[in-house]
């Protein structure tokens, strides 16, 4: 394996995956923990279904859901090309939006078994003493919860961190490279000076 690799390139991969991983612990943490106040707080005719639906993603390899969204996402003959940006799924969003749709289930579970375990009487006595129900959530819910939402968004980000499958679908077609895919990628074209020379 000869030639150096350009720290251009890894710096650009590793803020890449930095940014992927924020963005999706960003946008899990709020999606999980909507779905988790909605079904634990409220009461939703369709709560019990949801609770085992929310539940799939986790059932459904990374491919699949890649595969999926490039026949949706597709910027010439997708589904839904006409409300998405011109090059369709692939690149950064496109990477964010598969991942979360996954990733935002770590949250889910841990702030629900956070609303299970936390005693109702405090958000009740809140209630009564005035509070509307987002001052409840912000001043009582979510500081006591506070740990299971970072618990949740760490895991969140560590799974995008990691991922393979979604970035090499979605972000190769593109030149988008997170770590991961450059690592495949020195493999696949030779080691250190194959990469230098194959991806760009």
């Amino acid at each position: 394996m000869g030639g150096s690799l350009s720290w251009d390139i890894v710096s650009e991969a590793t803020l890449r995956s930095l940014s992927l991983g924020l963005t999706v612990a960003l946008l899990s943490g709020v999606l999980g923990c909507a779905f988790a106040w909605l079904l634990s707080r409220t009461d939703l005719p369709t709560g019990r279904y949801l609770r085992s639906l929310l539940a799939v993603p986790y059932a459904i390899p990374c491919y699949l859901l890649g595969m999926a969204w490039i026949v949706l996402g597709n910027p010439t003959v997708g589904a839904l090309k006409d409300f998405l940006p011109s090059q369709g799924v692939y690149g950064f969003w496109g990477i964010a939006l598969v991942e979360t749709s996954v990733a935002f289930t770590f949250v889910y579970l841990e702030m629900k078994a956070g609303f299970d375990r936390m005693d109702p009487a405090l958000e009740e006595a809140a209630r009564m003493s005035g509070a509307t129900p987002s001052q409840t959530f912000f001043r009582i819910s979510l500081p006591l919860l506070w740990p299971s939402l970072v618990n949740g968004m760490v895991l969140a980000f560590l799974y995008m961190f990691s991922s393979f499958g979604v970035p090499a679908l979605l972000g190769l077609p593109v030149k988008e490279h997170t770590l991961t895919t450059l690592i495949y990628s020195q493999f696949k074209l030779g080691g250190l000076a194959g990469l230098q020379s194959g991806l760009y």
